[in-house]
């Protein structure tokens, strides 16, 4: 848990050094599509255990990846539905990626020992 804190710690610095440049201003959307996508990784980590293997992970990342190409290929697409699927697939990726870092430390301190 400490180490998403801290992960999370570093993305609130970086929102705060790229809000005080120039290139803030161009960058709105974006910076508040990954702020949409951190909360929706904090929502799936309070919610559901980490991963139990990385199988599991793709599993999850697939079926996400469905529902969007479900909807992409409708006559009629909702960009609501888009966006939303799009966040799925962004929040399993960041938990993946969490958890990478999480592991690697975890395999890191029981190497010390």
């Amino acid at each position: 848990m400490e180490a998403r804190a801290g992960i999370l710690a570093k993305f609130v610095e970086e929102l705060q050094r790229i809000g005080q440049s120039e290139a803030f201003e161009s960058e709105v959307e974006t910076i508040a599509a990954a702020v949409e996508v951190v909360g929706g990784y904090i929502r799936a980590a309070a919610r559901w255990p980490d991963y139990n293997s990385f199988h599991e992970a793709l599993g999850v990342l697939r079926e996400e990846y469905r529902e969007f190409e479900e909807e992409v290929f409708k006559k009629k697409q909702s960009r609501k539905l888009l966006r939303a699927e799009a966040v799925d697939i962004a929040v399993v990726c960041l938990r993946v990626m969490t958890e990478l870092t999480t592991r690697e430390q975890v395999a890191a301190e029981e190497a010390k020992d």
